[in-house]
C-alpha cells in the first residue's frame, strides 16, 4: 500500500475560505473580519503576542515611468487570462501560505504567495509574467504618526519604532522594518494627512516622483503638526527581465521586551 506524499497531503487541505497565517513564534496574521483581502500584500492588522498592529503593508507594481500597473483580483478562474485558466481556484489557502492570482494589463497573470515566516516576518512573494521585464515592485505602509519614532534607512529598506497599546493600557515597543529579498532601488518616507488606504493612487508617493532615498532628518525631525495623521513608507525592488526567482517584500516585527523585574532583596537582619 502506497501512502500519499507529504506534498499531496498538504494539497488535500487546500481551502478557498481561509486566510489565517502564523509563524509559531508569537506572530499571527488572522484578522477575524478582514477588509483588505482584495488588495495585494497583507494590509489587515497582525497580532504580535497579545497586541494588534496595523496597518501592515500593501504592494504596487510600477512601470518604468512610475505609472501604476493595476493588479485586478481574480475572483474565479474565469477572470484569469486564458493561458492560466487551468489553475482554479484563484485564492488558495494551505497550511502556512495563501496564494492569490492577479491579473495585469495585456492578458497576463501574476502570482502572489503570502506567508508568516519565523522571526516575526510577514512576506508577500511574487512571480511576475515575463512580459513585465522592468519597473518596480513596491511595498508601502502607513503608520500612525503619534505612535512612530526613529524612522531611518536600513541596509535593505526602512526601519522605525512603533508603540502600541492594548485595551488595558499596556504598551509595547516594536521595531519594524520594511524590506525585500534584494537591495532596494529606492525607498521613501513622507508624512501625510487624511486616511490610510492600501491603494497606491491614494498615497503621497503617487503625487510626484517617488524615486530616490529620503533624507532621514527630514522625516524624523519634522514636527507632524495637528493634522498630519500618518507616516507613509515605501520600499521598491527592481524588476529584472531575466530573473525567474520570486521577488519577496517583507515586514519584520521585533518586540522590545523588558527583562523581568527582579524581586527586591530582603533587608539585612539587625
Amino acid at each position: 500500500m502506497r501512502f500519499p506524499s507529504p506534498h499531496l497531503r498538504i494539497e488535500t487541505l487546500t481551502r478557498t475560505d481561509k486566510w489565517y497565517l502564523g509563524g509559531l513564534d508569537g506572530v499571527l496574521w488572522a484578522p477575524p473580519f478582514p477588509r483588505r483581502l482584495d488588495r495585494p500584500g497583507l494590509w489587515d492588522p497582525v497580532h504580535l503576542l497579545h497586541q494588534e498592529i496595523g496597518p501592515c503593508f500593501s504592494v504596487a507594481l510600477l512601470g518604468d515611468g512610475g505609472e501604476e500597473i493595476r493588479l485586478s483580483h481574480c475572483t474565479s478562474s474565469r477572470d484569469l487570462p486564458s493561458a492560466h485558466r487551468n489553475r482554479p481556484p484563484t485564492s488558495r489557502w494551505r497550511p502556512g501560505s495563501l496564494t492569490t492570482d492577479w491579473q495585469t494589463h495585456g492578458d497576463h497573470a501574476a502570482t502572489e504567495t503570502k506567508q508568516v515566516l519565523p522571526g516575526g516576518v510577514l512576506e508577500s512573494s511574487w512571480k511576475l509574467p515575463h512580459a513585465i521585464a522592468s519597473g518596480h515592485l513596491v511595498a508601502f505602509t502607513a503608520q500612525p504618526v503619534g505612535a512612530v519614532s526613529d524612522v531611518r534607512i536600513s541596509d535593505q529598506g526602512v526601519q522605525w519604532l512603533r508603540t502600541v497599546t492594548d485595551r488595558a493600557g499596556q504598551e509595547l515597543a516594536v521595531e519594524m522594518e520594511l524590506y525585500g529579498s534584494c537591495g532596494p532601488a529606492w525607498r521613501r518616507a513622507l508624512p501625510s494627512e487624511g486616511g490610510a488606504f492600501p491603494d497606491w493612487s491614494l498615497t503621497p508617493f503617487a503625487e510626484g516622483d517617488a524615486a530616490g532615498d529620503f533624507a532621514v532628518d527630514e522625516t524624523t525631525n519634522a514636527s507632524p503638526g495637528d493634522h498630519i495623521g500618518w507616516i507613509w513608507i515605501a520600499v521598491a525592488l527592481p524588476v529584472a527581465p531575466t530573473d525567474d526567482k520570486a521577488l519577496a517584500l517583507r515586514l519584520r516585527l521585533t518586540p522590545r521586551l523588558s527583562p523581568p523585574s527582579q524581586p527586591e532583596a530582603p533587608p539585612p537582619p539587625n
